[in-house]
């Protein structure tokens, strides 16, 4: 089982700017994560064992339980063919469509703030559906 590795002006509750980058220039949210071959062959944890990590250059996410299946998968922006809305029973979430061929085929992101998490994807220039 293979687990993981905005444009705000002002970071809203729940989201937060990051110490890496200028305010502003990225945006960064605490979910969970789902990643494997498939939805059905996949690891899942929940929030709040995940981040990820918006700026122009690309999406990071990363994730872990301490030191226990600590995991970052880094997507450069010309890694992401697209980015699609995903449904699950009680949350929201992106899944990330990529060419990476170091990370698992399937990256989906749970997310408790779907809309600040896609006005940020739009705000960078991603193409989220």
């Amino acid at each position: 089982m293979d687990f993981l590795s905005k444009t705000q002006n002002a970071p809203e509750e729940g989201a937060r700017e990051t110490k890496k980058s200028a305010p502003g220039s990225s945006y960064s949210e605490t979910g969970g994560l789902r990643c494997g071959e498939s939805y059905w062959n996949s690891g899942n944890l929940s929030w709040p064992f995940a981040h990820i990590l918006v700026d122009a250059a690309g999406i990071t996410i990363s994730s872990g339980i301490g030191p226990f299946f600590a995991k970052e998968l880094h997507f450069e922006r010309t890694q992401i063919l697209s980015i699609k809305k995903m449904g699950g029973v009680l949350s929201r979430g992106i899944r990330l469509v990529h060419t990476a061929a170091e990370h698992p085929p399937f990256v989906l992101f749970w997310t408790g703030q779907f809309e600040k998490l896609h006005t940020a994807l739009k705000a960078f220039g991603y193409q989220a559906e």
